[in-house]
């Protein structure tokens, strides 16, 4: 009879113990997924994320980007206020931004001047452009002055042909695209590297008798 009552206590004991067992493997599976998210979060750095078919950037500190342009392996990008990557037209100060609609790279750079002043020659090839920008919601406009050097950019007239810099007049409306939109503050201001200056408007030509 004892050792009925004891071979019972064992197998008992064993039940329970496997039980005990079984109670912590369940509640560490259940925990696991809250672990994984908060892992998954450490890593979201300098990365992609795709959600609803819709990207999003998070930079090298973990932080999601937004309502800004982002320069992401040498091509810059948009984002919007809730930090979803867009591609719709976009302008900045003195800048307009167009972006692929597919990948979201930038593809140009550009803004509009009228030529004042041809300050260079063929070797050269500089100009000091003009921009009249409205303040705010007022009808007053400032008006403010470039110079950007030619010598690296291609020209084109309103037809698309290439055209030398000795064709250009003063007085044009010029459409000039760059790769960055930084400006050295000076007086006039200057413009970054120009890639390509396409003529929009041509001033008459003036004939002399």
């Amino acid at each position: 009879m004892k050792s009925k009552i004891r071979r019972f206590a064992i197998v008992l004991g064993v039940f329970l113990l496997c039980a005990g067992f079984h109670e912590k493997a369940v509640s560490v599976q259940a925990a696991a997924p809250k672990a994984t998210e908060k892992a998954a979060k450490k890593t979201l750095k300098s990365c992609w994320v795709k959600k609803n078919g819709a990207y999003y950037y998070y930079n090298s500190r973990g932080k999601l980007l937004k309502n800004c342009f982002y320069k992401i392996n040498g091509s810059l990008y948009q984002f919007d206020k809730t930090g979803k990557r867009i591609s719709t037209k976009a302008k900045s100060h003195t800048f307009w931004y167009t972006f692929d609609k597919k990948t979201g790279k930038n593809t140009s750079i550009y803004t509009y001047l009228k030529i004042e002043e041809l300050v260079g020659k063929d070797t050269s090839m500089s100009l000091i452009g003009s921009k009249n920008t409205r303040l705010g919601s007022t009808n007053k406009y400032t008006r403010s002055q470039f110079l950007i050097s030619l010598k690296n950019a291609r020209i084109y007239d309103q037809n698309g042909k290439r055209i030398s810099y000795a064709s250009l007049r003063e007085g044009d409306e010029i459409k000039v695209f760059t790769k960055d939109s930084y400006i050295r503050e000076s007086a006039p201001a200057q413009f970054g590297p120009i890639t390509k200056v396409r003529v929009i408007k041509r001033t008459p030509q003036m004939v002399l008798e």
